[in-house]
């Protein structure tokens, strides 16, 4: 077998993928397509599935022109770019902890080194505003001439189930900033904000969701079809490496093939779908459990994207929810049992033909937590089979957690509960419950 190429473990710069000749997944041909439409796009979708990565590479792509794709699809996809476009890459994933202040302070930092980088002129003003900073960098500019990419855009704003306390005040500078931009559009060429939060909670410029249409899909995340051309070599080695470790099969479950190891990762990793609202989709592969897998297989089938740096952040925000669900159910002083499903991991919220809390936008400092965990990528959408199928049924659509690590980190979430956060009525059964799962765990 010759050498494989290395993985792209924490590598999320295409120009360094594309010189060290690292393993990639070549969907440029829709990013060319994305690129010769002038709308401003917007993408939501949980940490781990790419963003950082596709903003990259729109950057290179502008920035450089096509020098770094000519092995790649958009080669022969017909894109031409007459001339490289001075590019304004903003990162706001620092800002997490910031209030308005600081927040303002960065960006405004960041202006003036993307503004050096590109030779644009212009000076900070004196009273610490990124709108009137951004509109004075603006204000020379030539139509078409700029092109604005930003990441995490929402990192500000805090987690979901710990809004920042300066929330209202970073809510509005966000709002005044893209109004700015809606004003402003004609001056760029091509635009693209990225974050983990709907968009629509700006309440401003409108921008094009295009990680709802099927075919942009692929953009991030891995598919079925991803995983079985571009890592077949890799699935290859990693069956060989199993059978080697674990010969009788006692540890993994093997012996594997290729066929079984594909079934084995489809059943721990598979399981998102962020666009089936209305029909049967795909589901995707986060990328971070496929690439910690194939490089070390003798690991086993480790939750790798569970076990990032947002894991505690993951657990907070799903007991949020719990508790949500909870207060909600004794506020309606519902009859039957509303603690034991959820201690199934495999519990589902069901979703009738219209369900406007998760499209609606919601009166501010309030949280729809079905919303919240499925912008998290805690709740996918997944398709009820038979519901499915029968044309009468109003519940063929709903939510669920995504898959085996996301439903050990929902256990988790439900054992490091105290008590004193249930409502008075559930507790001795939440109690029950806990005492038994860990008996058992």
């Amino acid at each position: 077998m010759q050498p494989l190429k290395p993985l792209p473990l924490s590598v999320s710069d295409f120009a360094t993928m594309s010189d060290g000749g690292y393993a990639y997944v070549d969907n440029t041909d829709v990013i060319a397509k994305l690129a010769d439409c002038k709308c401003p796009y917007f993408l939501s979708r949980p940490h781990g599935f790419g963003k950082t990565t596709l903003l990259s590479t729109f950057h290179e792509l502008f920035a450089n022109g096509t020098g770094r794709f000519k092995n790649l699809k958009l080669a022969s996809s017909g894109f031409e770019l007459d001339k490289p476009v001075k590019v304004l890459h903003l990162d706001w994933g620092g800002t997490g902890r910031l209030d308005d202040h600081g927040f303002n302070s960065f960006v405004r930092h960041q202006l003036k080194e993307q503004a050096e980088q590109n030779g644009i002129e212009f000076e900070l003003g004196d009273d610490a505003d990124i709108t009137n900073d951004f509109h004075s960098l603006l204000f020379s500019a030539e139509p078409q001439s700029l092109v604005l990419l930003i990441d995490n855009y929402d990192a500000v704003l805090g987690p979901p189930c710990r809004p920042n306390a300066d929330l209202a005040q970073l809510v509005r500078t966000l709002t005044d900033f893209f109004n700015l931009l809606k004003s402003q559009y004609t001056k760029f060429h091509f635009l693209m904000v990225c974050g983990m939060r709907p968009y629509r909670m700006i309440r401003s410029f409108d921008l094009y969701d295009f990680g709802k249409v099927p075919e942009n899909a692929v953009l991030t995340g891995y598919s079925e079809e991803n995983l079985a051309v571009c890592f077949k070599d890799y699935l290859e080695r990693a069956a060989e490496i199993l059978n080697q470790e674990d010969p009788d099969g006692s540890r993994f479950g093997g012996p594997f093939t290729v066929q079984k190891l594909t079934y084995r990762l489809k059943a721990e990793y598979l399981g998102w779908d962020f666009i089936s609202l209305e029909d049967k989709f795909p589901q995707y592969f986060n990328p971070a459990d496929i690439l910690g897998f194939l490089n070390n297989p003798a690991a086993g089938f480790k939750h790798y994207w569970a076990e990032t740096e947002e894991e505690r952040g993951m657990i907070e925000v799903m007991q949020s929810f719990i508790k949500s669900r909870l207060e909600e159910a004794a506020g309606w002083k519902v009859k039957g049992d509303p603690v034991t499903p959820l201690f199934d991991p495999d519990f589902a919220v069901f979703l009738s033909s219209f369900d406007p809390t998760l499209l609606s936008d919601l009166p501010e400092g309030t949280y729809s937590w079905k919303r919240v965990m499925q912008q998290c990528g805690y709740l996918t959408f997944k398709i009820d089979e038979d519901a499915y199928n029968n044309p009468r049924s109003r519940y063929c659509k709903q939510l669920e957690l995504a898959n085996k690590p996301v439903k050990q980190a929902w256990l988790r979430a439900l054992l490091e509960l105290t008590p004193d956060v249930i409502p008075v009525c559930f507790r001795e059964q939440f109690c029950r419950l806990q005492e038994h799962y860990q008996g058992a765990g």
